[in-house]
């Protein structure tokens, strides 16, 4: 089953501090109000992390067949895969968000779920990142979920907390990000329209 196919920014004051409020960045990002945050949709860009600092990336590496984009890439399989193996461990991002989104289908119906982290104002996804055709695209990288989760899906992104950060962008202990993290905190709750 897919998923996580889109998340909520972090905020707009937020971003242009990230990116030292350089306009060329900021105009890639899809604000409509400056203090608001945004949904992102794949191929939309995001504001990443990498060993060298904040930059703006588009979400979903394209596939080889030039007919779509994969945007997320399963931990489990990342050092087996030819089309992972050599970013994971050379070209590693933290995406950041506020929330992510899963669909619900528990009255017949889908209903759309917005996902938080407790206690955290940004969500630090795992990521990694290809540069194709000059241009850098991410993925996030998914996880088998907690078993609170389950209810709402099966899988969901790899979480980081701040102090993993530095040696997850350093290609530190390749195995430790194969396995799931189970001790994530999450909150959801319907979206209403």
């Amino acid at each position: 089953m897919a998923m996580c196919g889109r998340y909520e920014s972090i905020g707009y004051s937020t971003a242009m501090d990230l990116l030292d409020n350089d306009p060329d960045e900021i105009a890639k990002l899809k604000y409509s109000d400056k203090s608001e945050t945004y949904e992102v949709f794949p191929t939309n860009s995001g504001i990443i992390q990498t060993d060298t600092g904040y930059s703006v990336m588009q979400w979903g590496i394209p596939k080889w067949d030039k007919k779509g984009h994969i945007i997320n890439g399963r931990q489990e399989t990342l050092l087996e895969k030819p089309f992972y193996r050599k970013d994971f461990t050379e070209h590693r991002c933290v995406i950041l968000a506020s929330a992510f989104y899963e669909w619900t289908d528990s009255t017949g119906r889908k209903e759309k779920n917005i996902i938080t982290e407790n206690n955290q104002d940004i969500i630090k996804f795992a990521g990694l990142y290809k540069i194709t055709d000059g241009i850098p695209h991410y993925v996030k990288i998914t996880q088998q979920a907690t078993p609170a989760f389950e209810v709402v899906h099966d899988r969901l992104p790899l979480m980081l907390d701040d102090d993993q950060i530095s040696d997850y962008l350093a290609g530190a202990d390749l195995e430790q990000w194969t396995k799931p993290k189970m001790d994530v905190q999450l909150s959801w709750q319907p979206v209403i329209k």
